[in-house]
């Protein structure tokens, strides 16, 4: 019985749903030191989301939409490891 009741009280706590959340991410100290870096300097290689759809080319300058982009198309670090000054 008391097997029963503690399953019964953790059954009583409700999840967050976090399907469809469209909140953005809190930006933190490290992030704007990353973007920052970034801002400006060229990519090294075309980066494409999973879809096809192309975030940068080789060679163009990263603004602020490029990262923006690569944000969404889970990307980021990808474009933060082929860039150039």
């Amino acid at each position: 019985m008391r097997r029963a009741q503690a399953t019964q009280k953790g059954a009583g706590k409700l999840q967050p749903n976090r399907q469809g959340s469209q909140t953005k991410k809190p930006v933190s100290d490290k992030d704007d030191k990353r973007r920052a870096m970034l801002l400006g300097k060229k990519a090294t290689r075309t980066i494409t989301a999973d879809n096809g759809e192309v975030i940068v080319n080789e060679g163009a300058e990263i603004t602020e939409e490029v990262l923006h982009r690569a944000r969404i198309a889970n990307k980021y670090l990808e474009l933060s490891m082929n860039y150039t000054a």
